[in-house]
C-alpha cells in the first residue's frame, strides 16, 4: 500500500510522521523524497530479513 503526504501542510506532515513511525515499528521501509534523490528509512537493528 502506498500513501503520500504533503509535508508542507502541518496537519499532513504530522500524520505522515505518525504513519512512518508506525511503519518502522512494524519492520517496514519508508521511502521519502529529498532534494536530490529518494531516501529509504528502516530499523537497521531489526532481526527481520
Amino acid at each position: 500500500m502506498t500513501t503520500s503526504y504533503d509535508c508542507t501542510a502541518a496537519e499532513q506532515r504530522a500524520a505522515g510522521l505518525e504513519h512512518a513511525q508506525r511503519a518502522i515499528r512494524e519492520h517496514k521501509c519508508v521511502v521519502f523524497p529529498t532534494d536530490t534523490v529518494y531516501g529509504i528509512a528502516a530499523d537497521a537493528f531489526s532481526p527481520s530479513p
